[in-house]
């Protein structure tokens, strides 16, 4: 693809509201392959408070047999976009524990204010072993993301593939 191309995707998809069509484009772009699989899934109790619905769009696997899941994120009020980042990350991650997979693209949008303030976050759990006390010890981390603002939109530096084609 050339440059501008990629440049007028870029703008496309982070220079608008959140639009589904727009990016689901984008991570075709942005991944090559994707299986599209756009199930709902119900929103577990203790996160009702912050979002309303959440579409799991598709998964990408790496050339390595990782699976990246692409989710689509409503949450309940544009405000919680800001104020609720842990939580909303753990809704993420609490997706990724129940299909045992480590990564995901995520788009968190809000309808109160028509997707006009959104974010893309890639979330990442990780895996440590080591030994402690004589003992083989397992723990998760869970990677916070880091924001910067793109054309007055919120996106998380992501860690692309070394597969992608920009």
């Amino acid at each position: 693809m050339d440059k501008n191309k990629a440049t007028a995707i870029i703008e496309e998809t982070f220079d608008k509201a959140f639009d589904k069509e727009v990016f689901i484009r984008f991570i075709k772009n942005l991944l090559n392959d994707i299986d599209i699989i756009n199930n709902d899934y119900s929103v577990a109790y203790d996160f009702k408070e912050y979002i309303s619905h959440y579409t799991h769009m598709g998964n990408y696997t790496d050339p390595d047999g990782e699976i990246i899941d692409i989710l689509q994120i409503e949450v309940c009020e544009e405000s919680k976009l800001d104020k609720a980042r842990t939580n909303l990350r753990n809704f993420a991650v609490a997706h990724l524990e129940r299909f045992k997979h480590n990564y995901a693209l995520v788009a968190y949008y809000s309808k109160s204010d028509r997707g006009n303030k959104w974010r893309f976050s890639f979330v990442k759990i990780e895996h440590a072993t080591f030994v402690k006390d004589g003992k083989i010890k397992q723990e998760k981390i869970i990677h916070q993301p880091n924001v910067i603002l793109l054309w007055w939109v919120e996106i998380d530096l992501i860690e692309l593939p070394r597969s992608a084609s920009f």
